[in-house]
């Protein structure tokens, strides 16, 4: 059996959770093995809704990652589209974040916190990880009020705090 832990290998040691497992399995993400080295390899398309400057820093850091294919990207933002395209050539701008959150197995939200509610609960809805930048919401009210709705899915929820050890913006 998987057991509760899977683990797997490439460049780093990392621990996949049989939660995590079982949802990008379902949707068709896994690969067995890269590079001869036993194991498995998951490949995880990932959306990416808000391209300001999180969003393109995300881009960047995924797409040096073999496993990630950080492809669909979505701002309302025009400017901030030709920027991350200027930035990775290899995503797409999808028509709409609904768009790009039905192709990805992960969907990290870096959009202003007044729209991310309703972009995590729509892919939590459909089954999606989640990846979310803070603040969750506008105030703590609305983020704790998402949190306990986000719990009613059955999906991975993280969240990123890249100020913590990241270069200062």
């Amino acid at each position: 059996g998987l057991g509760p832990d899977i683990a797997y290998e490439d460049c780093h040691k990392k621990t996949v959770s049989a939660k995590s497992w079982s949802v990008l399995k379902k949707q068709n993400s896994v690969i067995a093995c890269m590079g001869g080295v036993p194991g498995v390899i998951m490949m995880i398309k990932v959306a990416i809704i808000g391209l300001g400057i999180m969003g393109r820093r995300m881009l960047s850091h995924m797409r040096r990652h073999t496993n990630f294919e950080p492809d669909y990207l979505w701002d309302a933002n025009q400017s901030a589209c030709q920027r991350a395209t200027l930035l990775d050539p290899k995503s797409y701008i999808m028509d709409s974040a609904n768009d790009a959150i039905s192709k990805a197995d992960l969907v990290y939200l870096a959009c202003p916190p007044a729209f991310r509610e309703l972009y995590a609960l729509e892919a939590a809805a459909a089954g999606k990880a989640l990846f979310l930048e803070k603040p969750f919401g506008i105030n703590i009210d609305d983020s704790a009020r998402m949190m306990g709705r986000l719990k009613s899915y059955d999906v991975p929820v993280a969240v990123n705090f890249t100020q913590a050890s990241g270069i200062p913006l």
